[in-house]
C-alpha cells in the first residue's frame, strides 16, 4: 500500500497538456505537506520524457539516474 500524500511524493494525476488531452502523468506534489487533506486540491508539477530544446523558462530539467 502506498504511504501519506506529502510533499515530493510522486504521484499518477489526471492532467491535461497544452493541448488539452487529458490523461494519467506521473507528478510531483508540490502542495506543503500541512496543507494536503482529503477536501482540497493538490497542487503538483508534472513529470514529461519529453525535453524541448531549448529548455524553455517554465522547465526543469531533473537528473537521470541509469
Amino acid at each position: 500500500m502506498p504511504g501519506p500524500l506529502q510533499l515530493g511524493r510522486i504521484v499518477w494525476a489526471d492532467i491535461a497538456d497544452a493541448n488539452g488531452v487529458r490523461k494519467l502523468r506521473p507528478a510531483v506534489i508540490v502542495t506543503p505537506s500541512d496543507r494536503i487533506t482529503s477536501v482540497a486540491p493538490l497542487e503538483v508539477i508534472a513529470v514529461t520524457s519529453r525535453v524541448p530544446e531549448p529548455l524553455p523558462n517554465d522547465h526543469v530539467l531533473l537528473p537521470c539516474a541509469g
